[in-house]
Protein backbone atom coordinates (compact mmCIF):
# COMPACT_ATOMS: atom_id res chain seq x y z
CA UNK A 1 0.00 0.00 0.00
CA UNK A 2 1.47 3.35 -1.01
CA UNK A 3 0.85 6.52 0.91
CA UNK A 4 0.45 9.63 -1.15
CA UNK A 5 1.89 12.41 0.96
CA UNK A 6 2.04 14.94 -1.84
CA UNK A 7 -1.41 16.54 -1.48
CA UNK A 8 -2.24 15.95 2.19
CA UNK A 9 -0.32 18.93 3.55
CA UNK A 10 -1.89 21.30 1.06
CA UNK A 11 -5.43 20.07 1.67
CA UNK A 12 -5.08 20.26 5.46
CA UNK A 13 -3.75 23.80 5.09
CA UNK A 14 -6.76 24.70 2.97
CA UNK A 15 -9.15 23.21 5.52
CA UNK A 16 -7.43 25.12 8.33
CA UNK A 17 -7.56 28.39 6.37
CA UNK A 18 -11.24 27.88 5.52
CA UNK A 19 -12.05 27.08 9.15
CA UNK A 20 -10.27 30.22 10.30
CA UNK A 21 -12.17 32.36 7.79
CA UNK A 22 -15.50 30.90 8.90
CA UNK A 23 -14.65 31.47 12.57
CA UNK A 24 -13.67 35.07 11.90
CA UNK A 25 -16.80 35.69 9.85
CA UNK A 26 -19.04 34.32 12.63
CA UNK A 27 -17.29 36.20 15.43
CA UNK A 28 -19.53 39.24 15.00
CA UNK A 29 -22.76 37.22 14.91
CA UNK A 30 -23.01 36.54 18.63
CA UNK A 31 -25.33 38.92 20.51
CA UNK A 32 -23.68 40.32 23.61
CA UNK A 33 -25.50 42.07 26.44
CA UNK A 34 -24.49 43.91 29.57
CA UNK A 35 -25.25 42.86 33.16
CA UNK A 36 -24.00 45.30 35.81
CA UNK A 37 -21.19 46.54 33.59
CA UNK A 38 -19.98 43.10 32.49
CA UNK A 39 -20.57 41.90 28.96
CA UNK A 40 -21.85 38.36 28.48
CA UNK A 41 -22.45 36.40 25.30
CA UNK A 42 -26.05 35.35 24.79
CA UNK A 43 -25.22 31.66 24.48
CA UNK A 44 -24.01 31.71 28.08
CA UNK A 45 -27.47 32.76 29.24
CA UNK A 46 -28.99 29.95 27.17
CA UNK A 47 -26.64 27.46 28.82
CA UNK A 48 -27.73 28.60 32.28
CA UNK A 49 -31.44 28.62 31.39
CA UNK A 50 -31.24 25.13 29.84
CA UNK A 51 -30.70 23.58 33.26
CA UNK A 52 -34.42 24.08 33.97
CA UNK A 53 -35.71 21.99 31.04
CA UNK A 54 -33.03 19.39 31.76
CA UNK A 55 -34.24 18.99 35.35
CA UNK A 56 -37.85 18.85 34.15
CA UNK A 57 -37.04 16.08 31.64
CA UNK A 58 -35.05 14.19 34.29
CA UNK A 59 -37.96 14.42 36.71
CA UNK A 60 -40.42 13.21 34.05
CA UNK A 61 -38.17 10.32 32.99
CA UNK A 62 -37.84 9.14 36.58
CA UNK A 63 -41.55 9.62 37.34
CA UNK A 64 -42.64 7.51 34.38
CA UNK A 65 -39.75 4.99 34.77
CA UNK A 66 -38.33 5.72 31.33
CA UNK A 67 -34.80 6.45 32.56
CA UNK A 68 -33.89 2.76 32.78
CA UNK A 69 -34.65 2.33 29.05
CA UNK A 70 -32.66 5.37 27.93
CA UNK A 71 -29.20 3.87 27.67
CA UNK A 72 -26.56 5.28 27.97
CA UNK A 73 -28.10 7.63 30.51
CA UNK A 74 -25.30 10.28 30.56
CA UNK A 75 -25.49 10.60 26.78
CA UNK A 76 -29.26 10.97 26.99
CA UNK A 77 -29.04 13.82 29.48
CA UNK A 78 -26.24 15.58 27.59
CA UNK A 79 -28.34 15.37 24.43
CA UNK A 80 -31.38 16.80 26.22
CA UNK A 81 -29.23 19.61 27.61
CA UNK A 82 -27.72 20.49 24.22
CA UNK A 83 -31.13 20.39 22.57
CA UNK A 84 -32.50 22.69 25.28
CA UNK A 85 -29.63 25.16 24.81
CA UNK A 86 -30.14 25.26 21.05
CA UNK A 87 -33.92 25.58 21.27
CA UNK A 88 -33.61 28.40 23.79
CA UNK A 89 -31.11 30.13 21.51
CA UNK A 90 -33.51 29.87 18.59
CA UNK A 91 -36.51 30.93 20.65
CA UNK A 92 -34.95 33.90 22.42
CA UNK A 93 -32.34 35.32 20.02
CA UNK A 94 -33.93 34.58 16.67
CA UNK A 95 -33.78 37.68 14.49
Amino acid sequence: MRHASHGTGCSSLRVAAASLLVALACAGCDPIFEIDGAFFPAWLVCMVLAVGPLLLVRWAMRKWAVEEHARPVPLTYVSVYVASVLLLWLGIYRT
